[in-house]
């Protein structure tokens, strides 16, 4: 008896793909599927497209992508607005392209939004964008114990480019009136205004994130730009209504269910 199907040695099989999970963002409205043991998304990618949707809407670049969470999450918040401005989405590692494009798909944003497998240090684009976004890994190389998983290990540790060389090639593709926005730790906040300074980017807008009133800030949303504005230090951002981390503020609450902020007065370009 013959058949057509060829039989696989198990050393030539290809790897099977990771197993993923599947949740909604903003009531239901943003699908996302991510990787059950690789990297998964936490709330900065949410505090950074927040932060980002009060600016003119435009066209973007989010550099390290992962699975496509912070553009995605931006085009909602920018299209209950009337907007839908094309995104182009950046990731290095192959398994989280591809995760990113279906999110894309998933979410019926192929006409908006193309995701594009590639390092950003020798991606060379015939392009400047007016934004770019950036969720960039917070510890170096040496420190700290690194995650025995490659995805959870990029998303931390900066395997694949220093912060210096992160913020150094984003700088290269910004329009000269154009703005690079990242969340980063407070704690490390003098090394991020270093590889700023560094690219000759000058922090304009900052704002701090506390657990809650009484707590130091943990993070800082930031935005740089080459032109020479004066720093917009904007209120605080509390995420919990006491120290027990039990119910979110009421400005938490709004950003966690996808209500848009207001927009900035502030002109982007």
């Amino acid at each position: 008896m013959t058949s057509s199907h060829k039989l696989i040695s198990p050393e030539h099989q290809e790897t099977p793909p990771p197993e993923c999970t599947h949740g909604t963002m903003f009531r239901g409205r943003v699908h996302l599927t991510q990787h059950r043991c690789g990297y998964r998304f936490s709330i900065d990618a949410v505090l950074l497209s927040h932060f980002v949707s009060s600016c003119s809407p435009t066209e973007i670049l989010d550099v390290g992508t992962g699975c496509g969470v912070v553009p995605l999450l931006l085009a909602d918040l920018w299209e209950q607005r009337g907007y839908t401005p094309f995104m182009t989405a950046v990731e290095r590692q192959p398994d989280l392209a591809v995760l990113a494009q279906q999110n894309v798909k998933a979410n019926a944003r192929q006409s908006q939004m193309k995701v594009i497998k590639a390092d950003i240090r020798t991606w060379r684009p015939q392009t400047q964008w007016h934004i770019i976004t950036c969720n960039p890994p917070f510890y170096p190389k040496q420190s700290g114990n690194i995650s025995p998983n490659p995805e959870r290990a990029a998303a931390r540790h900066e395997l694949h480019g220093s912060l210096n060389e992160i913020v150094a090639v984003a700088a290269s593709l910004l329009h000269t009136e154009g703005q690079l926005s990242m969340v980063y730790p407070a704690s490390f906040l003098t090394r991020l205004q270093a590889a700023l300074q560094a690219a000759q980017l000058t922090l304009t807008r900052q704002r701090f994130v506390h657990p809650h009133e009484n707590a130091p800030p943990k993070l800082a949303l930031v935005t740089a730009s080459p032109s020479t504005s004066p720093l917009q230090q904007e209120a605080p951002l509390y995420l919990y209504r006491t120290m027990k981390h039990a119910n979110y503020t009421p400005e938490a609450e709004a950003i966690f269910a996808g209500s848009p902020p207001k927009p900035r007065n502030t002109p982007l370009f």
